[in-house]
């Protein structure tokens, strides 16, 4: 299977960060949407809860409850060790160097967000924290529409072995101002590639972080004022 074919992407409003999954990976979320496998959704956006992968709450049973809300691609959720790329794309990022924990750091970057981010993904799944503990609660293969996991399906994994982060690219051509989702899966791909990640079982459980640089508005979340997002990359035609 190509790479291109299992890859899905986010948008977060605050970093202008889109996160590209490829190979599986669940996430969840608090707010209902319709089932990401609809023909209806050329892509979702707000908060998007899947259980398994790409599996969006079909219906709230309850106020705060998710549903399973089906399959795709029969790749399943995440059950191994995460892998995930950061990429700050963009020459917009400015001058690259490195701080004092080795993180690279921006000379356009004056809130500092790139070397939190990858401190972040470095302790993730050590040191006994428990924020990555909330997605294990999560699985597949139960009926669409359940609201609980048995001990006997499939969950994700707890992050362990020496954090999450698996590289840094910088990638220096210019982004785009505006970048359009065809675009950010694209940076996506072209990450995979740069990290040497061409088949499927290279990406069964990598996920892939593009941070679009300050200043720009990709896929124009703040005019459009949605805070993420969920999608295939069919739009690419593959």
């Amino acid at each position: 299977m190509d790479a291109r074919k299992a890859s899905r992407y986010g948008m977060l409003t605050g970093l202008a960060a889109a996160a590209a999954l490829v190979g599986g990976m669940a996430a969840a979320g608090a707010s209902p949407a319709s089932p990401a496998n609809s023909p209806s959704q050329a892509h979702l956006h707000g908060v998007v809860p899947m259980v398994g992968k790409a599996h969006t709450n079909p219906g709230a049973i309850g106020s705060k409850t998710l549903q399973y809300g089906g399959g795709v691609d029969g790749i399943g959720v995440t059950s191994g060790k995460e892998k995930v790329y950061v990429v700050f794309w963009g020459s917009q990022w400015g001058t690259q160097t490195t701080d004092s924990n080795g993180n690279y750091k921006f000379s356009n970057d004056t809130a500092g967000a790139a070397g939190r981010v990858q401190q972040m993904l470095k302790g993730l799944g050590t040191g006994g924290e428990q924020w990555s503990g909330v997605m294990t609660q999560y699985c597949e293969g139960v009926a669409y529409g359940a609201t609980s996991c048995p001990s006997s399906a499939p969950h994700v994994a707890y992050p362990t072995g020496g954090g999450t982060l698996a590289g840094v690219w910088y990638d220096t051509t210019t982004a785009p101002s505006a970048a359009s989702e065809p675009q950010i899966a694209q940076e996506a791909i072209n990450a995979a590639g740069h990290f040497g990640n061409t088949t499927a079982s290279s990406n069964r459980y990598a996920q892939y972080v593009v941070f679009s640089p300050k200043g720009t508005n990709p896929d124009n979340y703040k005019t459009n004022g949605f805070c993420a997002w969920h999608d295939y990359n069919k739009d690419l035609g593959v």
